[in-house]
């Protein structure tokens, strides 16, 4: 295998690394704003779109606002952004 072509499945596996430890925090952050609010105004597991990210993360700001679990969350997914951004290089200089 040539450079690019390891340096781009590596790049890959970061991201997916970043996409699973994004997922995982997000659903800790539902389940903390669940523990904390009424059980009409509870969040749902499933189904995610940009409006209810967005839902969470300005809620558990809301409700921990020491917390650290939202900073976590976006530096998870910078780490995805910043391996799909690096594999997406590596797969353009592999098929020039």
């Amino acid at each position: 295998m040539t450079t690019p072509v390891m340096t781009g499945l590596v790049s890959f596996a970061i991201a997916m690394t970043g996409l699973f430890l994004a997922n995982m925090l997000l659903v800790m952050a539902i389940g903390e704003i669940n523990r904390r609010t009424d059980e009409e105004r509870h969040l749902s597991y499933f189904g995610f779109t940009p409006a209810k990210m967005l839902l969470i993360l300005r809620e558990y700001r809301c409700l921990y606002p020491d917390g650290r679990l939202v900073i976590y969350l976006v530096a998870s997914f910078g780490l995805a952004a910043a391996g799909l951004v690096g594999a997406l290089l590596c797969l353009r200089t592999t098929l020039r």
